[in-house]
């Protein structure tokens, strides 16, 4: 399982500290969309959101599934600007699979590509 920290988007990008004191992170850099034939399509339906869909798929990677939400908006194609807005349904969802997910999202490791 994942832990809290790894629940982030933030967690792969370097610490500094600024000239004041106060420490800061380098800006995130996100996973975005690649073709994989594991990618999971999925057809919205009524109801739907980023982060019940991030639980539906990822709830056995943390127990805190739904909070890997932005592991799915920066997936898509175009990356979702703003998760609040409702999903239609119908629309179509691609979902990085579970073994991406982990080893190469969350994984320790990914730092190395940023």
């Amino acid at each position: 399982m994942a832990s809290e920290a790894f629940e982030s988007r933030y967690y792969v990008t370097e610490t500094y500290e600024a000239y004041n004191g106060l420490t800061l992170r380098d800006e995130y850099v996100p996973y975005r969309y690649e073709v994989n034939d594991d990618n999971i399509i999925h057809t919205a339906a009524e109801g739907d959101t980023w982060w019940n869909l991030a639980f539906r798929y990822y709830h056995h990677i943390s127990e805190n599934a739904s909070r890997l939400w932005w592991v799915i908006c920066d997936f898509q194609p175009q990356p979702v600007v703003d998760p609040t807005v409702a999903i239609a349904p119908g629309r179509i969802i691609i979902v990085p699979p579970p073994i991406v997910v982990a080893t190469e999202i969350l994984g320790v490791g990914r730092e190395v590509f940023l």
